[in-house]
């Protein structure tokens, strides 16, 4: 199930996504064919008397991303809107939605989780709320690397002196410095329409 906007992004994107990424994780790691994705009516639903509700538009690495809350256990699946010690891709989206997107981290951690699942996040890391603090402080790098940097090869450095031991460094910051100062093209604004 997912939202009626999501399913359809996910149903036009689905292919186009798969025939990139196997060339990164391999074919074995990726669908073979096309779930059929039911639209829900509401933003919520419940699950064995447990409550579930989904956030739906929350920035994150692609425009939009969707949230799952469940309040009665404090539990926070942050999608592609929170990384931990994993670099996210930026390149994807503008710089006022790249605001947005540290506007979004601010409010999600407002609401107090005490579990926080990122959607990428380097092995070992807790699930906790220390990838709030992780997100604003590489959303604030991206801006000043793109402001200081003229090269591919200087902003993929800095990011990654910055967030030493971080990981996805040649996926995620490989791609961001590619695209940001490289001219690398990476569009995929055709397919939200």
């Amino acid at each position: 199930i997912a939202l009626p906007e999501v399913a359809s992004t996910i149903n036009k994107q689905m292919f186009g996504k798969i025939d990139h990424w196997i060339k990164i994780i391999g074919p074995t790691n990726v669908p073979r064919k096309a779930v059929n994705i039911e639209a829900m009516e509401d933003n919520f639903f419940e699950l064995e008397g447990t409550r579930i509700e989904i956030m739906p538009k929350i920035m994150g690495d692609l425009r939009y991303n969707t949230v799952v809350w469940v309040p009665s256990i404090k539990l926070l699946y942050g999608s592609d809107v929170l990384f931990n010690e994993s670099h996210p891709f930026t390149c994807e989206i503008t710089a006022d939605e790249r605001k947005q997107w540290l506007k979004d981290v601010e409010m999600l951690e407002k609401l107090g989780a005490e579990i926080v699942i990122p959607g990428h996040q380097k092995p070992g890391m807790p699930f906790d709320s220390s990838c709030f603090t992780y997100m604003k402080k590489y959303l604030a790098a991206t801006e000043e690397e793109l402001a200081n940097t003229s090269t591919t090869g200087e902003f993929f450095l800095n990011m990654a002196l910055r967030f030493q031991g971080s990981n996805l460094i040649f996926l995620s910051n490989e791609m961001n410095a590619a695209v940001f100062k490289g001219g690398r093209d990476w569009e995929w604004r055709d397919d939200e329409n």
